[in-house]
């Protein structure tokens, strides 16, 4: 199959994963608006927080045996990203919920009015939102490359980024990836059309008892299957190779020099954010736009910035790593930064008097949210493969593509155990960031 075959068979299969999405999460966003459970939120968010890596080291095994089966290892590979990115499809659909209410549907139902009529009833009703999940949705499973590498599926990313690693100059490189930019220009062209008619004051209807019921069971489902699941055999594989890694633990290194890109990539996207708070919503969303182009395609543009005279002195540094984790990190921080947004309650909390119970309540009403609004993006940024693949300096190798490079050549116990600890970085970091955190946010005041 060419190159544009397949990238036309991707865009295809991803479209029909968007839509799924979307239907997906319309029912997903009915239930968790309504009732806003802190488990339902837990368990939406887990496939999508589950490491990459993670999932794919859990099934691997299973991505193997169906490898004799035509067309089954993509089957698992498209069912893992449509479980991965529900939770994208949702978080945005309940944040615009529709205008229309079944009420106002039966009561234009009982004039009589042509289909014609009904339709575009439905259509000036309706708000932008399952068209920009869609395209959100589209533009993060097309873009994805490190899933598909381990389990050996064969998709328009794993092609460009064997023969940019297999020695392809640039200049091809760049030539291979001309295709699929266009198309992720025009749906990002389409994202900004929708954005342009989001109207917000919707209201999103409560769903009956057989689809909550539907619902919690798709919640659980998923949260089991990418995030306990592959969690439990990493512990129960890692249990022979802990007693080898705590003699020779040999990625020390690598997991510092993972959690310095991580945080300062967060704190270059949170500048960012502040900086830019008081733009104009379109204006801030464009920044967003880069990464949406995905990790690969981002990081090769980087490649050929920091080619160009002028930059060319700072290939070599930490810089083209930290700027492309930082562009990756805006979708999620933009739209995170709203969490601290403050409310009537907190402003009274900073300006009552301090008492010993003051500071547990700022933390409850604006620390807590600070606090995930910087863990989250740090954990994205620390877990990223790609482009650490392709942007850190020789001397800074990060440890997660490392390991994904260990993991192709078997499922060892001691694989297991590096994987186990790699995971367990950020934990460690941040147990102690968030007892800081709670005690400066228990200092602020107005």
């Amino acid at each position: 199959m060419t190159l544009t075959l397949q990238v036309c068979a991707d865009a295809a299969r991803t479209a029909g994963l968007a839509v799924a999405a979307v239907a997906i999460g319309s029912a997903l966003a009915r239930l968790l608006v309504a009732g806003r459970s802190r488990i339902a939120w837990a368990a939406l968010l887990a496939p999508w927080i589950a490491p990459t890596l993670l999932v794919s080291f859990a099934y691997a095994p299973l991505a193997l045996q169906l490898g004799a089966f035509p067309g089954a290892t993509l089957a698992l590979y498209s069912l893992a990203l449509l479980l991965r990115f529900v939770p994208v499809a949702t978080l945005i659909l309940s944040s615009l919920p529709p205008r229309q209410l079944a009420a106002d549907r039966h009561a234009f139902a009982l004039h009589r009015s042509s289909p014609w009529q009904r339709l575009r009833f439905r259509i000036r009703g309706s708000t932008a939102a399952p068209v920009i999940a869609g395209c959100v949705v589209f533009l993060l499973a097309f873009a994805d490359f490190e899933l598909a590498s381990l389990w050996s599926v064969k998709t328009w990313t794993v092609r460009v980024f064997a023969a940019h690693a297999g020695g392809l100059a640039l200049p091809e490189s760049l030539r291979l990836i001309a295709l699929p930019l266009a198309l992720q220009l025009l749906v990002l062209a389409l994202l900004a059309w929708s954005a342009r008619r989001v109207s917000l004051g919707g209201k999103w209807e409560p769903l009956g008892l057989i689809g909550r019921r539907i619902s919690c069971g798709y919640l659980g489902g998923a949260a089991l299957l990418i995030a306990l699941l592959p969690a439990s055999v990493i512990f129960i594989r890692s249990a022979p190779g802990l007693a080898i890694l705590s003699a020779h633990f040999a990625l020390g290194r690598e997991v510092l020099t993972s959690l310095g890109f991580a945080l300062g990539a967060t704190l270059l996207a949170l500048g960012v954010t502040r900086l830019t708070a008081a733009w104009p919503r379109p204006r801030a969303l464009l920044l967003a736009a880069p990464a949406l182009l995905g990790a690969l395609v981002l990081s090769l543009l980087t490649l050929a910035l920091f080619q160009l005279p002028g930059w060319r002195a700072l290939y070599d540094t930490p810089l083209p790593l930290l700027l492309t984790l930082a562009l990756l990190l805006l979708p999620l921080m933009l739209p995170l930064q709203r969490l601290r947004e403050r409310d009537e309650a907190l402003h009274i909390a900073q300006t009552t008097p301090p008492a010993p119970a003051l500071r547990r309540l700022l933390w409850d009403l604006d620390g807590r949210r600070r606090f995930l609004a910087i863990l989250l993006p740090f954990c994205v940024a620390y877990f990223d493969f790609t482009a650490g693949s392709l942007l850190a300096p020789m001397a800074l190798p990060p440890v997660f593509p490392r390991l994904h490079n260990l993991a192709h050549y078997g499922q060892t116990a001691v694989l297991a155990a590096l994987l186990l600890t790699a995971l367990a970085a950020p934990i460690a970091v941040a147990l102690p960031a968030r007892v800081w955190f709670a005690r400066w946010a228990g200092r602020q005041r107005d």
